[in-house]
């Protein structure tokens, strides 16, 4: 089962066609990062990527449209000083080669999440679209049926960082596209997981997939692909998503993979104090997987181990 069950899971309605993404790339493994590992000053972009070749359904009132519109932040290492929790907009980009994390929202989310930051701080371009029908702001209301049209979406935009106009060359030439990550939200989740792991979706430029707060049951998104490194991550408290469908779908899932369990979390955001516990063990796991760094899983492990707020499952 595709993508199509997977919104069949998670509500009713039949689904639109999808359009089914080309596997890229081969595997490759990048060597540990010798510089600085950061924190960096982050600089911040807004760049709109139109896909001509795939349309947008019509949605309610709104009409369909012959091309998608995917409106994207870029928030990346950049020159100066660093802060925790400011983003300089147009900052000229840190000198060096960067893995690029694609961030899926989702449904009836915003692109802009605080995971932003803090992997652009540690050392990756982290970029976040905005999907045309399953975003918050949808003219006629977000619509899970575009679902099934999200995966190439994601495709289309990793490939659009290495066709940059002249303006963003330097970011262009900073963005390493053959070690890419993908994390999705919720909804998004299932897309990420599709892209990771579904042979009907999958982009094999994405070298680890993060899931977070997994929506929808089994058997959707199914592992019936090469597999990739998976981080799982959700609360024991979510109202939304169960918290036993991640737990399953670890179960299922092929090796290397981890569960990060936050006790007493709800669905995103986590809030505190699990969303610093959250974020520092995504950084930890892109540091072992997308750049090499065999001593992140170690801390990774440390970072995920809170007593009474979060435990870590590994099996790598």
């Amino acid at each position: 089962m595709g993508l199509v069950g997977t919104v069949v899971s998670c509500s009713s309605g039949s689904s639109a066609a999808s359009s089914t993404p080309t596997t890229v790339g081969a595997t490759t493994t990048r060597p540990a990062r010798s510089g600085p590992a950061g924190p960096f000053a982050v600089g911040r972009r807004s760049i709109t990527f139109v896909d001509r070749s795939r349309p947008t359904p019509a949605n309610g009132t709104s009409p369909a449209k012959s091309s998608r519109t995917l409106p994207t932040i870029i928030e990346y290492p950049a020159a100066g000083t660093p802060s925790s929790n400011h983003e300089v907009s147009g900052a000229p980009v840190r000198r060096g080669k960067y893995p690029v994390v694609v961030f899926v929202h989702g449904f009836g989310a915003h692109a802009d999440t605080p995971y932003l930051h803090p992997v652009a701080a540690a050392g990756f371009i982290a970029v976040a679209p905005k999907f045309p029908l399953t975003n918050a702001d949808t003219p006629g209301g977000p619509n899970r049926n575009d679902i099934v049209n999200d995966p190439a979406d994601v495709s289309f935009v990793l490939g659009q960082l290495g066709k940059l106009p002249a303006r963003h060359a330097d970011l262009q030439a900073a963005a390493d596209l053959l070690h890419a990550g993908i994390m999705g939200q919720s909804l998004g989740a299932a897309v990420a997981l599709s892209v990771g792991f579904n042979k009907q979706y999958k982009d094999s430029r994405f070298k680890a997939v993060v899931s977070s707060a997994n929506s929808c049951l089994p058997p959707a998104c199914p592992f019936n692909s090469a597999s990739v490194p998976l981080l799982i991550m959700h609360g024991t408290a979510d109202p939304v998503a169960p918290y036993k469908s991640d737990a399953d779908d670890y179960a299922r899932a092929p090796k290397p993979k981890i569960f990060l369990t936050l006790i007493g979390a709800q669905h995103i955001q986590f809030g505190d104090p699990w969303d610093p516990i959250a974020e520092r063990v995504t950084v930890d796991f892109f540091r072992r997987y997308l750049e090499g760094n065999a001593g992140a899983l170690t801390a990774l492990k440390r970072d995920g181990t809170v007593p009474g707020k979060a435990r870590v499952q590994t099996s790598t």
